[in-house]
């Protein structure tokens, strides 16, 4: 029925593989990406916020610590020396002022306050104690500080004086506080406080250069950033990758099911007709995608070859037209589907491929958006463990500058206080030698006593404080020879962990549950500074319970992560939802354009052959899905046109 460069031509035709496949391919590729893209601000912006967070709950905790600790050592300091500060009060210092000459009270201030800063306390700048102005101090005064040059001629600005009026503990000055010696980023704090044994109120003003610890803190947070982020990146290049590996593997499934081999059983069987055989079979499957194109094609070959059994074009014309009727009306062998087309014409109304593609991407999206919470997820909790690591280490850390400041500062003042006293501090032997004998002596007493007071001060949250010896000579290899709690003393088996920890220089433990040699439970530090003298481990151990500090941390996140995913789910549903409409619009356009319009030209052009008119034109744009099927379909109504000409002449 056809030369052999027409069926050469059609074959090249039906060999072409699905364009379509590549256009929605690409097409959710590109949904993919924008989702990929999105999401990953999303996150991203979420992950920062919280690591912001992380950075202002430890900025705020060293912020605490600082606070605190000054506090603290002023109080002692003042208790140290309070016969010195005798007779204190502000007529005499307002007088001594007027002279320009310092009170012994105030020597030994600036003396204490300068050895405070030039031990390196705290990374404190400037301490100065300052009289605050009244009715009968005009203006603010300093009449102590760690640089002596700033007693009557340091200038306090008035934003200090208000905080300190309105009881404000700390406040951050962006370029320090030039009046009083200190430039840069600088944390001030504040408290108003009563001299030891004086009666006299005063304001403590110490101003810590805060640029080294928020570029420590700066130095845990940023590699986070970098990290989260690049992880996140990598994230979601994976997710979108195996998204896009997924839906062209369904895609060409997809297709090739319900669009490739239809037009290839389409093409093939034109082939069968064009080449004499009218009595193929032309099967329809329900659902399928053709199912009316099809029916009009067998409709159509049954009709041509009745019509080719008959000698008169006129009973041919009136046969076709009944059995075209008969077609409709009977019930095809397609299922549904096919019948509905077949009741309403043979022309393809909606394409269930769409909503399988849709409904695919719906449950990709759903599959990848779980997958990407729960790895984010777990990195937030990764991040949260993390910060708690680190909770802890600026704890120890804290600990540590608080045992060199009284063991190299505190040590010697309260050793010179107890001398006049007439209390001898005892050389390492002879301590030792007490030690041996489970003997108490004054010098301990003080610091047992100095022990309770930090603990009860509740001091970083001190739980236990206590002061362990050990090494050679000293009984069962180490002892506790000081502690705020006396049962401990000569008495508590120091556990060999402790020891080895000592020797190694560890900083602290972390015990999650609990201590139970010291019937304590729920989360633990042990802190450790150790000193060696004379082959002898000195280490002050502080134990600190956790348990609050970091359920509060623990609780902190869960509320920004709380807080975060009530944002974060209605953005992320918000834009899933955009996505796919935007892709089922972009979809339903592509799929109408390149395969329902097509095939409904098909059938619409089968449906006039079987009309009876043979002169049909057929549309074919170049690329589109039918292309190859349409020329077939050109091909065969012009060898029928030759065949009923031949066969009515």
């Amino acid at each position: 029925m056809s030369s052999d460069s027409e069926k050469s031509k059609a074959s090249t035709l039906t060999s072409k593989r699905s364009k379509t496949l590549y256009q929605i391919t690409l097409l959710i590729i590109a949904v993919f990406v924008l989702s990929g893209v999105a999401t990953y601000f999303i996150y991203s912006s979420s992950q920062n916020r919280l690591i912001n967070k992380s950075r202002d709950k430890l900025l705020q905790m060293d912020v605490n610590s600082i606070s605190s600790f000054s506090s603290y050592s002023i109080d002692f300091l003042t208790y140290l020396g309070q016969d010195k500060l005798k007779g204190l009060d502000s007529q005499s210092l307002l007088a001594a002022a007027g002279e320009g000459k310092l009170t012994a009270g105030q020597e030994y201030l600036n003396d204490t306050l300068k050895k405070m800063v030039d031990s390196g306390f705290l990374g404190l700048k400037t301490a100065a104690i300052v009289l605050s102005q009244s009715a009968q101090n005009p203006q603010t005064l300093v009449i102590a500080a760690s640089n002596g040059d700033l007693v009557y001629k340091g200038k306090v600005p008035d934003y200090l004086t208000r905080a300190v009026k309105n009881g404000k503990g700390y406040l951050w000055a962006k370029n320090g506080v030039p009046e009083l010696g200190a430039t840069g980023l600088s944390l001030i704090v504040t408290k108003e406080t009563e001299l030891n044994g004086t009666g006299l109120k005063v304001a403590l003003i110490t101003v810590k250069p805060m640029a080294a610890d928020i570029a420590a803190i700066d130095r845990f947070v940023n590699p986070k950033k970098s990290e989260g982020s690049r992880n996140l990146a990598l994230l979601i290049v994976i997710s979108v990758a195996a998204m896009s590996l997924l839906t062209f593997v369904f895609l060409a499934y997809l297709i090739r099911k319900r669009i490739t081999r239809p037009i290839d059983e389409l093409s093939a069987l034109s082939q069968e007709v064009m080449d004499g055989n009218l009595d193929v079979e032309i099967p329809v499957r329900n659902g399928e995608e053709f199912a009316g194109l099809k029916l009009a094609f067998r409709t159509m070959v049954r009709n041509f070859n009745v019509m080719l059994s008959i000698p008169l074009a006129e009973e041919s014309a009136s046969k076709m037209g009944e059995l075209v009727e008969e077609e409709k009306l009977a019930k095809p062998a397609g299922g549904r589907l096919a019948r509905k087309q077949a009741k309403k014409g043979f022309a393809s109304k909606r394409s269930r491929t769409l909503y399988y593609i849709t409904t695919f991407l719906v449950v990709i999206f759903l599959i990848s958006g779980s997958v990407n919470f729960l790895v984010f997820n777990h990195w937030q909790n990764n991040l949260i463990d993390k910060s708690v690591d680190k909770m802890i280490q600026q704890v120890s850390g804290q600990f540590t500058g608080m045992s060199v400041f009284v063991r190299d500062t505190l040590d010697p003042i309260v050793t010179e206080k107890l001398a006049e006293n007439a209390i001898p501090n005892l050389t390492i032997q002879q301590q030792a030698k007490y030690v041996l004998d489970k003997k108490a002596y004054e010098y301990q007493a003080f610091y047992i006593q100095f022990s309770k007071d930090i603990v009860a001060r509740g001091l970083m949250g001190l739980e236990k404080l206590m002061v362990v010896l050990a090494g050679f000579g000293v009984p069962k290899g180490a002892m506790v020879i000081v502690s705020d709690d006396t049962s401990l003393i000569y008495n508590w088996p120091v556990p060999n962990y402790l020891v080895n920890a000592m020797k190694k220089g560890t900083s602290y433990l972390y015990f999650e549950k609990g201590i139970p040699t010291l019937g304590l439970k729920g989360e633990q530090v042990i802190t450790i500074k150790t000193f060696r003298t004379l082959g002898l481990y000195h280490a002050y151990l502080g134990v600190i319970p956790m348990h609050k500090e970091i359920a509060e941390m623990r609780s902190f996140y869960s509320r920004e992560k709380r807080d975060l995913y009530v944002t974060l789910i209605p953005v992320v549903i918000g834009t899933l939802i955009v996505l796919v409409l935007l892709t089922f619009l972009a979809l339903s356009f592509l799929i109408r354009r390149r395969i329902t319009r097509p095939a409904n030209e098909l059938s619409a052009a089968a449906e006039q052959i079987m009309d009876g008119s043979l002169d049909v034109e057929i549309p074919i744009r170049e690329g589109e899905e039918l292309e190859s099927l349409k020329h077939l379909f050109r091909e065969m109504v012009e060898s029928f046109r030759i065949l009923i000409t031949k066969a009515t002449s």
